[in-house]
């Protein structure tokens, strides 16, 4: 049986994973219990057929040369989350497949502004978190057609026939800069040495909305890689970021009772009073303010999200605790309303 009979075999079942080892029985995970999906070990060919499946070359030269990759893919009518690993003689890949349940659901304040296609939206998260799915489901609900340009991004599982998405390369000869001109909104995903955050401040100080997307633990742990790169323009870097930026997100993908997923948040929102804790690099008052503002709230922390999973009887305390970056101030919040 091939990787691709393999997914097929996933999809028709309505499996959550597959995780297939070099050398052992591949597995596939339905309605939270694991089960083989054949009785014969998997081969080192069908590891090179997951690759050719499911990777672009650059991602498989990523596997070659790093022994590893993690990003999403699309195929046979699937949105999938891949984690490839190859160290010494362990070649494995596991698979997330978006078909079963996942609770695409954002809160009501980030997807009413973020139609406005103003700005810089950053948006980070690590892994799995599901950010190109929240901006399809953004995007989706938009129904003039957009001319999109996703700049350093290949391969986007865009389900979007309303709009006109073009995805080209980042720097060289695949950069070619007419291709933004008169763009409604342009997607800018973060690469390790490319001047990506600096390119997003430019071309928001230009008009064009930027959705970028920006690996990190937290809103905090986003706008201090932000004030890193900005070294470079001196003093007027954090000013420069305050005046075109709209909103930070951080976006965590959670394990559901029922076996399904959904998305927790992190977010402040750009008001005036922000943008001048930004511009000044004030990271401990507004840390503060996303400990004490209400749901719905311009600054509202993770633990709040945890908060409202917990009472809708979405998640369980285990993995609010294991998800939430200060557990303290999350027993505090269940105490107030009796948890």
């Amino acid at each position: 049986m091939a990787a691709k009979e393999l997914l097929i075999k996933a999809k028709d079942q309505k499996a959550e994973q597959i995780l297939f080892i070099v050398g052992q029985d591949p597995l596939m995970k339905v309605a939270g219990q694991w089960q083989k999906m054949r009785g014969t070990p998997g081969l080192a060919s069908e590891w090179q057929q997951w690759q050719e499946l499911l990777l672009t070359p650059a991602q498989k030269d990523n596997v070659e040369s790093q022994g590893s990759f993690s990003g999403e893919s699309f195929c046979d009518g699937l949105r999938l989350n891949c984690h490839f690993f190859s160290e010494d003689n362990t070649f494995k890949v596991a698979i997330e497949l978006w078909q079963t349940g996942v609770s695409r659901t954002l809160p009501q304040v980030l997807t009413e502004g973020a139609q406005n296609f103003k700005g810089l939206h950053i948006w980070s998260g690590q892994g799995t978190a599901g950010i190109t799915q929240a901006w399809e489901l953004l995007l989706s609900s938009v129904s003039r057609p957009l001319h999109i340009v996703s700049i350093g991004s290949s391969n986007l599982p865009f389900n979007l026939p309303q709009h006109n998405l073009i995805q080209q390369g980042i720097s060289g000869e695949g950069f070619r800069p007419e291709l933004i001109q008169g763009v409604d909104l342009l997607l800018l995903r973060h690469q390790a040495g490319l001047p990506t955050l600096l390119m997003a401040v430019e071309f928001a100080e230009m008009g064009i909305p930027v959705w970028l997307e920006l690996p990190a633990v937290s809103v905090a742990n986003a706008l201090d890689q932000y004030y890193s790169e900005l070294q470079v323009w001196g003093t007027a870097g954090a000013r420069r970021l305050a005046a075109v930026i709209d909103r930070v997100i951080y976006q965590v993908q959670l394990e559901g009772l029922a076996g399904d997923k959904h998305w927790a948040h992190e977010y402040i929102l750009a008001h005036s009073q922000i943008k001048k804790l930004i511009a000044n690099g004030d990271m401990n008052t507004l840390e503060q303010m996303t400990l004490v503002s209400p749901e719905g709230g311009a600054c509202v922390g993770l633990n709040q999200s945890l908060l409202q999973h917990l009472l809708r009887r979405r998640i369980d305390l285990k993995t609010a605790f294991l998800a939430s970056k200060d557990p303290e101030h999350l027993d505090q919040l269940l105490k107030k309303v009796g948890i």
